[in-house]
């Protein structure tokens, strides 16, 4: 019996399964992105014969034969589908002439030929102010990715300033704490990028305070000890006399309040026995024993109480042999000294050894004076001070306490060393472009001229700044494609806070290539901007004219943005820096009333 031809292969990029006519036949799988169901079937009481090659397949039974046609191509592209085919008997009754079966018309088929990604829109960005990401869904009909070609990103980066606000720290402490002075505060972008916050408007970051202070007063410290260190002596005591304003001693009132003042000694005075007894003065009779006794202030009248006794009255036997003289006068005229007196042997022999003494001690202070030093320098270099000097007595204080006691400190003026106290100069008044800045200078004595005197006048307080720091792009809204339908442009304005501060590196694209979808459509022109200064709104009318309908409308509205009309805003002068003197003031200055970049008015 010959072989069995098989049935010719369909000019397809996939291969189907053989039909039911050629049981022998083998499937084919060329292409990897086509797969197919198969569906083949074996007619048992066909007679073993060869079949021409031919469009229509055959298989007989009763006599009567299925004719079968080719297969169609599979119904989806992508995905599961079906295959269909004819399915006649050759019977002149039809399907009734053959008593067998009919052959399937029908069948499964796979394809991904046409497979393409199914994707979601963008979602929303993760974070409200700077760079993060954003998602979306991606998947292939089939629900095997295989099916389809290489995947798109899930995710991308994105950037918005939708959120973007300034976070300000806690104010510090007022330089001012009795009179008007300033406070500052620290500001960061709440993406910690400061030029994500560079469209919002950003708070004061030193302002003014202590505005209704009445002013300051004096600071009065303890009074010192006073210098004399006996009683009843005249000294000095001192104490501190500060003024807590920022200019000095002429930040308070007037009269300055002393710090020095004489005063009196805080010792008690009391009766002091300089000597014991004398032996008596006559050694043979009755004669006089005395001894020393002061107060310690030197005079008798400073002591509280009755005055010791100094002398009393005595008797000897034990040199009567000795004849004494008068005891002369003190050989001191100012502290201790030695009087003496003539001792005469009244008998033929005396014994040396039983002779009364022929001098004793004694204290003078009829010629005690003060002694005084000279003037030391002042004690500071630029102001009010004081100087010193030495004053003491030769002997004891009490010895010239018969006389007020000098003073040993005085009030003294210097201000060979007054040199203006300048402080830092203060932030920038704009974060980007140009500005000024201020610093404070005052006289450590608290009183201009003796700086002036001394260091010339008083140095500026005032001075242009520019600051590049807080300056960052500034970009608009994407304008509406420049063609309707077709291939156009649009464009943004980007613009930087001051002329040549942002890096140009840097610097957004304000231009690019768009496509009109709007085709069918009349476009009308655009209005004028509703504002003359800032960002406003354009509209147009907007008419479909396809008779067989338009798709989604272009917009009717546009942002714009203009600077023709833009002029300064200047807002009030705040309070003077310094409540007495030379201060300084500040005031807000915007451009527009939007708060716009310098660059947009006019140069001032």
């Amino acid at each position: 019996m010959a072989a069995r031809p098989s049935l010719p292969q369909p000019k397809r990029r996939t291969q189907k399964p053989p039909d039911a006519a050629d049981p022998s036949a083998t499937r084919v799988r060329r292409a990897p992105r086509v797969r197919r169901v198969p569906e083949v079937e074996r007619c048992p009481h066909a007679p073993r014969r060869a079949i021409a090659p031919a469009r229509v397949a055959q298989t007989q039974t009763g006599g009567r034969t299925w004719q079968l046609g080719r297969w169609e191509e599979c119904s989806s592209d992508c995905g599961t589908g079906l295959e269909a085919r004819s399915v006649t008997c050759s019977g002149p009754r039809g399907e009734s002439d053959c008593t067998e079966a009919a052959p399937n018309s029908s069948r499964s088929c796979f394809s991904n030929s046409n497979c393409a990604w199914q994707m979601q829109p963008w979602g929303p960005c993760n974070v409200s102010c700077g760079i993060g990401w954003q998602e979306r869904m991606i998947q292939c009909p089939t629900g095997n990715d295989v099916d389809c070609p290489t995947k798109p990103s899930t995710w991308q980066r994105c950037y918005t300033q939708e959120g973007c606000q300034w976070l300000a720290g806690p104010w510090s402490g007022c330089s001012g704490t009795c009179e008007p002075g300033t406070r500052a505060r620290n500001l960061t972008c709440s993406s910690h990028e400061e030029t994500d916050c560079a469209q919002v408007q950003r708070p004061l970051d030193q302002e003014s305070c202590n505005l209704d202070a009445t002013g300051c007063q004096w600071t009065l410290g303890s009074w010192s000890s006073c210098s004399a260190s006996t009683c009843g002596a005249l000294g000095t005591r001192v104490r501190s006399v500060e003024c807590p304003s920022r200019s000095g001693d002429s930040g308070c009132p007037v009269p300055k309040p002393r710090s020095l003042e004489p005063c009196l000694s805080e010792q008690t005075c009391e009766w002091q026995l300089l000597s014991e007894w004398s032996d008596c003065d006559a050694s043979c009779g009755w004669g006089w024993s005395t001894r020393v006794v002061q107060c310690s202030a030197g005079a008798d009248e400073d002591c509280p109480g009755e005055k010791p006794e100094s002398e009393k009255a005595c008797y000897s036997t034990s040199g009567c042999q000795w004849w004494t003289g008068q005891w002369s006068a003190c050989n001191a005229t100012c502290g201790l000294g030695l009087e003496t007196r003539q001792v005469l042997c009244g008998s033929e022999s005396c014994d040396p050894g039983t002779a009364p003494a022929s001098e004793r001690s004694c204290h003078s202070n009829a010629q005690c004076e003060w002694q005084i030093g000279d003037w030391g320098a002042c004690s500071t270099s630029c102001g009010s001070g004081h100087a010193s000097r030495a004053v003491q007595c030769p002997s004891t204080d009490a010895d010239c306490a018969w006389a007020p006691r000098p003073l040993d400190r005085r009030s003294c003026r210097n201000i060979t060393g007054c040199a203006w106290s300048i402080s830092s100069w203060s932030v920038c008044s704009q974060s980007c472009g140009d500005g000024t800045r201020t610093r404070s200078a005052v006289c450590p004595s608290g009183e201009d001229t003796d700086c002036i005197t001394t260091a010339g006048e008083r140095p500026s307080l005032l001075e242009s700044c520019r600051e590049e720091l807080g300056c960052a792009w500034s970009i608009g809204d994407w304008s509406s494609c420049s063609s309707a339908c077709g291939a156009g442009r649009r464009q943004r304005v980007v613009a930087c806070g001051a002329v040549g501060a942002c890096n140009a590196s840097t610097r957004p694209v304000d231009s690019e290539a768009c496509v009109g979808e709007s085709c069918g459509w009349s476009l009308g022109s655009w209005s004028s901007c509703s504002q003359s200064c800032g960002e406003g709104v354009q509209e147009r009318s907007v008419q479909c004219i396809d008779p067989e309908g338009c798709g989604t409308a272009p917009p009717t509205q546009q942002v714009c943005f203009t600077t023709e009309s833009c002029q300064w805003q200047l807002g009030p002068w705040s309070n003077c820096s310094d409540g007495c003197g030379i201060g300084w003031r500040s005031r807000d200055i915007r451009c527009g009333d939007a708060g716009l970049v310098a660059e947009h008015c006019p140069a001032p």
